[in-house]
């Protein structure tokens, strides 16, 4: 277990100097399945970057 309540983050930042929006998920939190409540963090991620105008991307990533 991660310790971590949720298994997605969805942030709002810059890549080099161009507004994107992240859904990020820690794939040791259940080896990356994900649920209802992941899935629409995903979904808030992506209209999130529609209303904002900005690209969205999605990554699976290892904390330890």
């Amino acid at each position: 277990m991660t310790g971590l309540q949720d298994t997605v983050k969805v942030a709002r930042g810059t890549l080099e100097g161009i507004p994107v929006t992240l859904a990020v998920q820690d794939f040791h939190f259940i080896s990356g399945s994900h649920g209802m409540a992941a899935g629409e963090a995903i979904i808030t991620a992506v209209e999130s970057a529609i209303s904002h105008h900005t690209p969205e991307t999605f990554h699976k990533i290892r904390l330890k």
